[in-house]
């Protein structure tokens, strides 16, 4: 009989035990997007990963960067 591997879960720094660092988000996506997230183990880590390089690399020339004072449309407009 397999054993299972043991999953060693780590804290992000300066985390108190039941403090939330995290919002559950759902959304559409197209087939094609849909059918390659089908083949990443963990698709939240990647997606947060890519908004997060994409976020900077839009805003690399300012410090506090909002994200009202872009053209991207926020979930009010």
């Amino acid at each position: 009989m397999e054993q299972k591997e043991e999953k060693h879960r780590e804290r992000k720094l300066d985390i108190k035990r039941g403090m939330r660092t995290q919002k559950m988000m759902s959304f559409r996506c197209d087939n094609d997007v849909a059918e390659i997230l089908g083949c990443v183990s963990n698709k939240g880590r990647l997606l947060n990963d890519l908004v997060k390089t994409w976020w900077k690399s839009r805003n690399r020339h300012e410090e506090d960067y909002h994200p009202g004072e872009n053209n991207i449309p926020l979930s009010d407009e």
